[in-house]
């Protein structure tokens, strides 16, 4: 290991920022590969699994790169059961947004449709609203 990973590895007081920092720095110097395996050693001897770097956001952020870290306590465990629920409820928000983007198209291109047809035949307009005030 060179002096540069020796000198600036994060320990258990380091936050989440210099965690990433770190290992970014890491993979920019050594590669994805190497910067994981450095990572993920630096991580258990530098006590990280109970540092205050263990957050929710930090565990995400990581395992966009490759590196699944626990969350350490039960209280851990219990923070991230609630933020997936709260990333699964904001994906269906999403979702939903979508859904009503889509219907109000569909629903704006039918009339936009009627109202053509209306001005292009208005005689068949008036009679099929005549033919329906008998009903």
């Amino acid at each position: 290991m060179s002096a540069f990973v020796m000198e600036i590895m994060p320990n258990k007081a380091s936050g989440e920022e210099t965690w990433l920092t770190w290992y970014k720095e890491c993979k920019k110097r050594y590669g994805k590969r190497d910067a994981n395996i450095l990572f993920v050693k630096a991580w258990g001897v530098r006590g990280g699994k109970s540092s205050p770097a263990n957050t929710a956001y930090f565990r995400d952020e990581m395992q966009g790169y490759g590196i699944k870290i626990d969350g350490g306590t039960a209280i851990a465990d219990i923070l991230d059961i609630g933020h997936d629920v709260f990333d699964s409820l904001g994906n269906i928000f999403k979702i939903g947004k979508i859904a009503v983007l889509v219907t109000g198209g569909i629903v704006l291109l039918g009339g936009a449709f009627l109202i053509f047809n209306i001005a292009r035949k208005p005689e068949v307009a008036i009679r099929a609203v005549a033919a329906t005030k008998g009903m």
